[in-house]
């Protein structure tokens, strides 16, 4: 790991497996007819656009952590009940640690519903935790051709990188992730930008 990014990425660790995967997940959906919820994942995908707009204008950090958590919400609804379910069920299983089990039922909701975008971010969080970063990588690219605006992916996308030396790219995914979420707690990872024929810092390579 490059020694200048190593604390920033350590401490990052952890937190990005809570914006890429935060625990709150779909219990409102437990109890709701087959048809109810797949109408709420309908005006979810719709309520989006209002949120991130939101989102820009947020004036506060509490503010703009009080959107991030609706979007968040409207990201984990599932396309079905028995989807929902599922993924109540990956979640909690990630939460005890045992990401195999979570793994299986997230690739079976994969299969089942290859469009879902929480489905891949979910599996490329579990990746990341088995320390599988070239799965979790292509797992993300896969979320961001569902959702180009999934700050959660990006911000993984950048720590990843950082982690295995790809310095420059790493800084590229954070600095987008920002554009999105100007209020994405993985900001404090962005370091200034070096100017043109200068190093980087000690300890960091640059490996595309």
């Amino acid at each position: 790991m490059p020694v200048a990014v190593a604390s920033l990425t350590l401490a990052a660790s952890f937190s990005v497996v809570s914006v890429i995967a935060p625990p709150t997940a779909i219990a409102a959906q437990e109890a709701e007819p087959n048809t109810q919820v797949e109408n709420a994942y309908e005006q979810s995908a719709r309520e989006l656009d209002r949120l991130f707009v939101l989102l820009r204008q947020a004036r506060s950090e509490q503010e703009a952590r009080r959107v991030e958590a609706l979007i968040w919400q409207a990201w984990l609804v599932a396309p079905d009940k028995e989807t929902s379910e599922m993924m109540q069920t990956a979640l909690k299983a990630r939460r005890e640690a045992d990401y195999d089990k979570a793994l299986a039922i997230v690739e079976e909701v994969i299969e089942l519903h290859p469009d879902y975008a929480e489905a891949w971010n979910q599996r490329a969080t579990l990746h990341f935790l088995k320390e599988k970063f070239d799965r979790s990588l292509d797992d993300i690219n896969r979320v961001l051709e569902l959702e180009p605006r999934h700050f959660g992916a990006l911000a993984g996308r950048g720590v990843i990188l950082m982690r295995q030396g790809r310095f420059r790219l790493g800084q590229e995914a954070l600095r987008e992730a920002v554009k999105i979420d100007p209020w994405l707690r993985e900001r404090s990872m962005i370091l200034p930008t070096p100017e043109k024929g200068r190093p980087l810092p000690p300890g960091v390579e640059e490996r595309i």
